[in-house]
């Protein structure tokens, strides 16, 4: 077989891993994302690293996760790129090391990735793998909002011209000083609320309410993963409906693979802290 043929091939293959997925059937999909993989096809080995890293129809493995997303990110595919950032940053599979998050954070930013903008505001605004430059920090986030336009080109002076998206990140910035500094979990969607008691200052609580009403708003236009981030930084403030919410996207795949394990998880600490509706839906499911 040809080396074109080859890659016709591989890319076949990766597609109908994707469709596996979809259809949740996991396992058949971690086969045929491996066989691609084996051809080397970057976004082959990227699937296959979410699978090892999500565990999805595979045992999960940080370090197989790495294994598969450094060949993925070194032919320039944009979400092993910003995985292995993720992968770093935390030391999940690896060593933590802010430096080479740093890196692999701004290769995907290049790439146009919003995820890797705001995680590079994270790196500028507690100087990680960077200097301390809360300036930056903030054009990173409002690059992230605006969907990758430069920052030039943004008005970030304060109270003018900020849109929702931009006082989603800043608020985000702001409880990602706890949040951020003390994640012990490596998962990329790892911001569940501990089994600790959360901190209910009016702070806090004005923040939470503030970034789940902005993450409603994502939602009803249907911006997924930026309604997720809302709600995942809410719930990290105690907010109840964003614990829900987060619950909702998980168990049907919006902003994420879907998760029933981390659906109920989020409903039942919902359900904990005295929330009707997540009891409800930990009920049904």
């Amino acid at each position: 077989m040809s080396s074109e043929n080859a890659y016709k091939s591989a890319e076949k293959l990766n597609e109908l891993g994707n469709q596996c997925l979809d259809s949740e059937n996991y396992e058949d999909a971690v086969g045929y994302f491996r066989q691609a993989a084996e051809a080397g096809l970057a976004d082959a080995l990227a699937n296959l690293g979410n699978c090892y890293f999500h565990g999805c129809g595979v045992e999960k493995s940080y370090e197989q996760a790495v294994a598969c997303f450094k060949p993925a990110a070194a032919q320039g595919n944009v979400m092993a790129q910003f995985n292995l950032g993720i992968c770093y940053y935390y030391g999940g599979g690896t060593e933590r090391d802010y430096d080479k998050a740093f890196q692999y954070f701004k290769l995907a930013a290049e790439q146009g990735d919003s995820d890797a903008m705001y995680r590079l505001g994270v790196c500028y605004y507690f100087g990680h793998g960077t200097a301390k430059d809360h300036d930056t920090a903030f054009k990173y986030y409002q690059m992230a909002a605006t969907g990758g336009d430069s920052a030039e080109n943004c008005e970030i002076s304060a109270g003018v011209g900020q849109s929702d998206e931009f006082r989603c990140h800043y608020l985000e910035s702001e409880a990602a000083k706890q949040a951020e500094a003390e994640c012990a979990a490596v998962e990329i969607e790892s911001t569940s609320p501990s089994g600790e008691q959360i901190e209910s200052s009016p702070s806090a609580m004005e923040q939470g309410e503030e970034l789940y009403a902005r993450g409603v708003s994502f939602a009803e236009n249907k911006k997924y993963r930026k309604a997720r981030r809302c709600y995942k930084s809410s719930a990290g403030q105690g907010n109840t409906k964003a614990m829900t919410a987060l619950g909702n996207m998980y168990l049907n795949g919006q902003g994420a693979w879907k998760n029933k394990k981390k659906a109920e998880k989020y409903f039942k600490k919902a359900a904990e802290l005295g929330n009707d509706d997540a009891q409800k839906r930990l009920e049904e499911i």
